[in-house]
């Protein structure tokens, strides 16, 4: 532990069975950790500032760590070898993690880029979709429109051969008119001529 009253710039050394972290100010927060330290690392003490907190400088970088975390001798812990093996597995264990995270994100990524390629396909389908039965609209209204045409084309037909007929009755009945006009003037004739013989 870390006695007050000690000298500045003393090497002091890192003393707890966990990794400790080295902060940019005296204040326990998520966001400033600049490293963690070892057990048994050696830093070096710039002020103790009697409140809990100690500036220290480690690699040539300063920060702050809790004191009772500091001593001012290493520890000699038999279990310490076994605790830095179990540290070191741990750490390899969070590197492969940290790769099969990275190798998951990737794939997440390619995943991602093939549902928005199959989006892009389906508002394709779908834009061709839209076309396709608009076409079918048109074709339907020409569809109706062509039979409207028949159905004038059949009346125009139709009246054509009721004209036709009319003008065949029409010009029968001339020709019956004046074939009767002929016959009544021939007896006509006949008659006045019959007429004069009987008064010779």
């Amino acid at each position: 532990m870390l006695s007050s009253g000690v000298m500045a710039n003393t090497t002091y050394y890192v003393g707890d069975n966990v990794t400790i972290p080295m902060r940019t100010e005296a204040l326990i927060a998520k966001d400033n950790i600049i490293q963690r330290l070892d057990i048994n690392t050696p830093v070096k003490l710039i002020k103790d500032n009697k409140n809990g907190w100690s500036e220290i400088e480690y690699q040539n970088n300063n920060g702050w760590m809790v004191s009772n975390y500091l001593s001012n001798q290493p520890i000699n812990d038999p279990e310490l070898p076994k605790f830095k093996n179990q540290l070191s597995l741990a750490n390899k264990n969070i590197e492969k993690q940290s790769a099969k995270i990275e190798n998951l994100s990737e794939k997440n990524s390619n995943l991602k880029k093939h549902i928005d390629g199959i989006q892009q396909k389906l508002l394709a389908y779908q834009s061709q979709v839209l076309d396709s039965d608009k076409l079918e609209n048109k074709v339907t209204a020409l569809s109706n429109s062509n039979t409207n045409l028949l159905g004038q084309l059949n009346q125009l037909k139709t009246d054509n051969k009721s004209l036709h007929s009319t003008n065949f009755l029409t010009i029968i009945s001339v020709l019956t008119l004046i074939f009767g006009l002929s016959i009544g003037y021939l007896i006509s004739r006949a008659n006045y001529k019959q007429n004069d013989m009987y008064r010779l």
